[in-house]
Parts: C-alpha cells; sequence; structure tokens
C-alpha cells in the first residue's frame, strides 16, 4: 500500500516536472531559430539596403530589438554594428574627442 502512494506521489511531481523540462527546451530551440532568422535579415539590411536616413532608423531600430535576445552572439552582433556604422557613416552623430 504504501509503495503504491508513492508511486502516485512520484508520478504527480514527475510528469509535469518533466512537462517542464520539455517545454523549456522546445522554447530554447525556436528562441534560438528566430535570434538566427533576425540576424540573417539584419544582415541583409546592413549589407544591401541603399544608404539613406530612414533605412538608417530602420536598422538601428532592428539593433536595439536583437539585442533583446538572451541567446544573442556579442562578437557577431559587434561586427554587423561595425560594418553598419561603417557603412553609414554619414547618418552617425559626429563623435566628441
Amino acid at each position: 500500500m504504501l509503495m503504491k502512494e508513492l508511486l502516485i506521489v512520484g508520478l504527480i511531481i514527475g510528469v509535469p516536472f518533466l512537462i517542464a523540462i520539455i517545454i523549456r527546451s522546445v522554447g530554447k530551440k525556436t528562441l534560438l531559430r528566430d535570434y538566427e532568422k533576425d540576424y540573417d535579415n539584419l544582415l541583409h539590411y546592413v549589407r544591401d539596403c541603399p544608404i539613406n536616413g530612414g533605412n538608417f532608423i530602420f536598422i538601428s531600430t532592428k539593433f536595439v530589438l536583437i539585442e533583446r535576445y538572451k541567446c544573442r552572439d556579442r562578437e557577431k552582433l559587434d561586427v554587423l554594428k561595425r560594418q553598419f556604422q561603417e557603412r553609414f557613416s554619414a547618418f552617425l552623430p559626429p563623435t566628441v574627442g
């Protein structure tokens, strides 16, 4: 009788825990896939969009949004941001110093 109760308690505790682990794993994969898609789009914008003020604001906004991802690759984003700054340097405010 005690074994049966322990088994039931174990199932009650274990099954939701297992479901939570599976959901978290799927969520991380989905988040990573979304990040990679957004990074590829941003890469296309930086390299292929015409240089004008509207595109500068649009791409700057995309950088702000993509930096919110927890799974971001900071080195790749820094390189891409440097390319963006070099390409759109006419629209950047002057630096002091």
